[in-house]
């Protein structure tokens, strides 16, 4: 995926590509299918706003954990201050911007917040903390990708989505 300038290979090892390929091949509208992983990302997107810790980040600064506890009330969830970063992955009806876009072979999901490629890039930086919201891919196992249950789940509605779509080709 390549969204203003970032780039994320949320596949590896191809697995997920693979299982799109072997669908396209099938069926020439993968949209219900697409839906059915969107309802699943935005879900899982919730326990975002439930995190009591730093979990895989890198603990926040004593000096940032004043300000935000100052500013917001609360540390910890690390992500969440206003709640607009978090709605716009998980809330289709936020009025925060959340990207949805579905088609017969393609989903395009994320946020749109101007501000959220800066929590997800890596680059240096002073004032907005590296704090990843879209966990796709590797970085939600490293260092075991095979472990990705994401993109297992993604993989297992393609594949229940071809089944029954080839069970109804031949039923006709």
């Amino acid at each position: 995926m390549v969204e203003s300038g970032a780039s994320y290979n949320v596949d590896p090892e191809g697995k997920f590509q693979d299982a799109l390929n072997r669908a396209s091949a099938v069926c020439d509208d993968l949209s219900p299918a697409f839906l059915a992983i969107l309802a699943s990302w935005e879900r899982g997107n919730l326990a975002l706003k439930t995190l009591s810790g730093p979990g895989k980040y890198i603990p926040l600064s004593k000096k940032y954990q004043k300000q935000k506890l100052k500013k917001w009330g609360f540390i910890y969830p690390a992500l969440v201050a206003s709640g607009a970063l978090v709605d716009s992955i998980s809330e289709p009806t936020s009025d925060n911007i959340h990207i949805r876009r579905i088609g017969k072979q393609v989903l395009e999901m994320g946020s749109g917040l101007p501000y959220a490629i800066y929590h997800q890039s890596g680059k240096p930086r002073k004032k907005i903390p590296f704090r990843p919201f879209l966990f796709i891919g590797t970085e939600q196992t490293a260092p075991q990708p095979e472990s990705n249950m994401r993109l297992k789940s993604w993989i297992t509605i393609l594949d229940t989505f071809v089944r029954a779509k080839t069970k109804e080709h031949i039923g006709k």
